[in-house]
């Protein structure tokens, strides 16, 4: 808090002190004009000539969390990408739409090293494409209860939500890999080809899913 008080008021401390506890990203500076003594009635002239209100460094976080809601109740512009995620454990799929959300093409394979650094290069590649909203595949079990590995991607969600503004929707994607590899044999994919792409695949069929289900409830 860098101040140059030459006459200490209380009211002007009280309100500093206000909006360092509402944002801490502003810093008060209180700039005195000794030459101008305060008035006592409201609207004189005061000693303190002006207020100024200098940002500090932006914080690593939003200041608000992004929602974070299933893919029937997101809210979405008439035009704009979405991406999609297949969050594995060594890997992240990344896919993304066409602006008008028809068709789902895949991006890349993000290797896993630490959440700043992934969730970095999620958001430079939504960024690029100007995208809407994300879509998350939820691993649910094949009963429809989540396990450990849908708590953990609730978990990578909701810590990707503090740091974009971008809504996060949450997508069943059972079977996902399980249809992507068959696709992939069927196409006599080697293994190791399959294994290089198939999470970005993945991604490109829960995606695809997404954009059918919204395609079909703005038609319903």
């Amino acid at each position: 808090m860098g101040r140059e008080d030459t006459q200490p008021n209380p009211k002007i401390n009280v309100l500093a002190a206000l909006i360092a506890r509402l944002d801490p990203a502003i810093d008060v500076h209180v700039k005195v004009n000794p030459q101008v003594k305060p008035g006592p009635e409201p609207g004189q002239a005061c000693g303190y000539e002006q207020t100024q209100y200098r940002p500090l460094l932006a914080p690593q976080r939003s200041l608000m969390p992004a929602p974070i809601l299933p893919l029937v109740d997101l809210r979405l512009p008439a035009r704009g990408a979405l991406i999609g995620l297949d969050l594995g454990v060594k890997t992240i799929g990344v896919a993304t739409s066409d602006p008008d959300r028809r068709l789902a093409t895949g991006v890349e394979t993000v290797v896993r090293t630490n959440f700043s650094a992934d969730a970095r290069r999620l958001l430079t590649l939504a960024a690029e494409r100007k995208a809407v909203a994300f879509v998350l595949g939820l691993p649910l079990n094949m009963d429809g209860t989540e396990g450990r590995r849908a708590q953990s991607t609730r978990s990578f969600a909701r810590n990707l939500a503090r740091l974009t503004e971008l809504p996060i929707a949450l997508w069943d994607e059972r079977l996902s890999t399980v249809a992507v590899e068959r696709e992939l044999i069927a196409a006599d994919a080697s293994r190791s080809k399959r294994k290089a792409v198939i999470d970005q695949h993945a991604a490109m069929f829960i995606l695809q899913g997404a954009l059918d289900r919204l395609r079909g409830a703005a038609q319903s």
